[in-house]
């Protein structure tokens, strides 16, 4: 799977206005905005990719735009798949953000 994420080039959304929000299913958002130098910057907040309302698209390809991957605690649906889009990213200096125990449990595993 590293083989497959190292192959693809960044793939990025051209915006719709100045804050974009694409709702992932269930409580899985991301927020998309350009920043002072107008680079696109990229929030995931609680991404679940396995959830019946997720873009099949999304579940094939895992978003690789991630700046910042915000978990809002530890149930496996909201933050089991927060590694994996700081696997597949693009950019550079991506962070995810969570409690300490979530961030604990994610450098263990």
């Amino acid at each position: 799977m590293k083989a497959k994420f190292e192959a693809r080039s960044l793939e990025t959304e051209e915006l719709k206005g100045k804050v974009d929000i694409k709702w992932f299913g269930h409580a899985s958002f991301k927020i998309s905005f350009n920043d002072a130098d107008n680079e696109q910057r990229n929030i995931y907040i609680d991404y679940w990719h396995d959830n019946k309302d997720c873009p099949e698209e999304a579940k094939t390809n895992p978003p690789n735009d991630a700046d910042l991957v915000l978990v809002t605690h530890g149930q496996l649906d909201h933050s089991a798949h927060a590694p994996l889009l700081i696997s597949a990213g693009k950019k550079q200096n991506r962070k995810i953000v969570a409690t300490s125990e979530v961030g604990t449990y994610y450098e263990l595993f």
